[in-house]
Parts: structure tokens; C-alpha cells; sequence
């Protein structure tokens, strides 16, 4: 992603506030304060949304029901001239408007590409810091990627408490219980027909309600370590990326 930042003065000789993004068109772009200053950033590419998603689906999988994962385009407004969008956020359930978030986040995530590396490590996580958001995760999608934890120390400042990338694990308790591998994250980005990712689980979840609904007098699916035998529902006869051991097949499926 690319980064364009306004002097504050630009909005009739004042910093920007929030009313001022309230008036911005959307236009798919991404509007941020920090300070006053304005944030705008154009869509993000493959790398980074592949990242993000994969991540995205992992944290959600894992959150307890004291919190609620989301991703961008999603507000977290602190003050008049604070407003971010990390690219993924952890809060509390009840800390969450329909609207927004007014209060820091439990945990927010950044995911980098060349032109907001400085400011995403810098800036942002200073913002997050001021606001008491206990932990800021930075992603670097380039493979084999990397994940850096920043979590806040007894004197309310960060400290780096892991930097892993490839096939090394991060594991933490906070906000709640995870495995994070960051070459998993990029798994998308290769394209392997026995290989198992996590939108893959998405898709299978969506598949089997409706082969219950369909039955088997049009569809026929049979599944075996990683391999679609048969007609696939959306894709006719190609090969699922799935892994383990699953084998099912729609005549076997309970009515739904």
C-alpha cells in the first residue's frame, strides 16, 4: 500500500477531526487521522490482503466469546482527531459500537508493504501505545514472512516479545490462545491442489449446508486425503484444496 499524508492545516487551516472524514466521499480509499494529520491509503495488493485474511480467519477461529475480531474498514475513534483502521482489530464485546470502536482496541494488526512500513512501525504503533492497546502485531507479507509483537510492559510502553518469520511459531495467551506460523499465513499464494488452507475449512463450511439441501441426484463428492473426487459443487471437477483426512460423500450427509 501506498501512504499520502496532509499537513493538518490543510483543512481550512486547522487540523483535521473527525467531522472532516464524515464529509469524505467513499471512494475505496482508506481515511485515517493520527494527530490531526490525514492518513489516505489506496487499496491494498494480493500479498497483503492473502496475509490479512488468512490471519483474519485464524484469530476469529480462536476468539472467545469475551471478544470480537474484525477487519478494516472498521474505526477505532479515540478522539475529535484520532480515527485509525488497523488492518485487523481484537476488542472487547462490550466495548464495541454499531459504528465504531471508542475505546483501544485489545489488540491491533498492521500489515506492511514497503511505503507504510515506516509509518506502521513508527507512528501508528506510537498511537496504539498511547491509547493503551495492550498488543500491536506488524505483519510483513513478503514471503517467507514475518510477524513482530510489540505488547505493552508495567509502564504502559512497548516491547518487542517476538519476531518470527518462515516456519517458526508464535505462541501467546493474549488476547487469547494462539499458534501463529507466518509462512501459513502465505500459503495462498502458491498454488498446491492437495494443499490445505484456511479458506479452504471457509469454503467446506459453506459447501456441505448446501450439498444437504441438493442431496445426491446432482452431486456427487467424495474426499480423500486432500484430493475431490467427483463434481464439485462450484468449481465442477476441480480438485479442492483440502487437507487431512476427510471423506465424505453427499449420500452420506444427515438432511440439514
Amino acid at each position: 500500500m501506498t501512504v499520502m499524508s496532509a499537513d493538518p492545516g490543510v483543512a481550512a487551516g486547522r487540523p483535521f477531526t473527525v467531522d472532516d472524514l464524515e464529509a469524505i466521499p467513499h471512494d475505496g480509499y482508506r481515511y485515517e487521522l493520527l494527530d490531526g494529520m490525514l492518513i489516505v491509503t489506496p487499496a491494498p495488493g494480493w500479498y497483503h490482503q492473502e496475509c490479512s485474511a488468512e490471519l483474519l480467519g485464524q484469530l476469529r477461529n480462536a476468539c472467545t466469546l469475551e471478544f470480537r475480531v474484525l477487519a478494516a474498514p472498521f474505526s477505532v475513534r479515540t478522539s475529535e482527531r484520532n480515527e485509525l483502521q488497523p488492518d485487523i482489530l481484537v476488542a472487547r464485546y462490550a466495548d464495541l459500537t454499531p459504528k465504531n470502536l471508542p475505546v483501544a482496541p485489545v489488540m491491533a494488526v498492521e500489515v506492511l508493504s514497503s511505503s507504510t512500513a515506516l509509518n506502521d512501525l513508527n507512528n501508528k504503533k506510537a498511537a496504539y501505545e498511547r491509547m493503551g492497546t495492550p498488543s500491536y502485531w506488524v505483519l510483513d507479507p513478503e514471503p517467507p514472512g514475518r510477524l513482530t509483537v510489540f505488547e505493552l510492559d508495567s509502564r504502559s510502553r512497548y516491547v518487542q516479545v517476538a519476531n518470527v518469520s518462515g516456519d517458526e511459531k508464535f505462541t501467546t495467551d493474549r488476547p487469547f490462545p494462539i499458534t501463529i506460523i507466518p509462512a501459513r499465513l502465505l500459503d495462498g499464494l502458491q498454488f498446491k491442489s492437495a494443499k490445505f488452507t484456511h479458506s479452504g475449512a471457509h469454503y467446506l463450511g459453506f459447501c456441505l449446508p448446501w450439498l444437504r439441501r441438493r442431496g445426491t441426484k446432482d452431486t456427487q463428492m467424495t474426499r480423500v486425503n486432500g484430493q475431490c473426487d467427483g463434481q464439485d459443487p462450484l468449481f465442477g471437477d476441480r480438485a479442492l484444496p483440502l487437507e487431512s483426512r476427510f471423506m465424505d460423500s453427499a449420500a452420506s450427509l444427515p438432511p440439514g
